[in-house]
């Protein structure tokens, strides 16, 4: 078996370790070809690393707990409301225009049709 790190366009990958994938049935395949193995970055062998993978999304989770709870900066309740404040005014100015643009372009159209009747 040899091990080589390939995708599937079969460009090199370093980052990525070539597992091992065994064909099934191996025995229909004429005796020279019985031997070759076919190898795709991120398949098992044998099952082997999968407490690994266990192992790595649980440290994943405490990792990001511990960042959103000791790194992250939260606002205060009086920035928060600031913010709030804020957007609802900006929301409701926005909509304002677009309610002004329509109203304009809504009358702009009446007229022209009014002429072609």
């Amino acid at each position: 078996r040899i091990e080589v790190s390939k995708t599937f366009d079969l460009g090199s990958n370093p980052s990525a370790r070539a597992k091992f994938l065994p064909f099934i049935g191996f025995q229909q395949f004429p005796k020279p070809l019985r031997h070759v193995c076919i190898v795709f970055p991120g398949s098992r062998h044998n099952g082997q690393s999968a407490t690994t993978d266990m192992n790595k999304l649980q440290s994943y989770f405490r990792d990001s707990y511990q960042e959103l709870v000791e790194k992250v900066s939260w606002p205060t309740w009086a920035q928060l409301q600031q913010s709030t404040s804020i957007v609802l005014v900006a929301t409701l100015v926005i909509t304002g225009v677009v309610w002004l643009m329509d109203l304009g372009s809504s009358n702009i159209l009446k007229f022209v049709y009014s002429l072609f009747k």
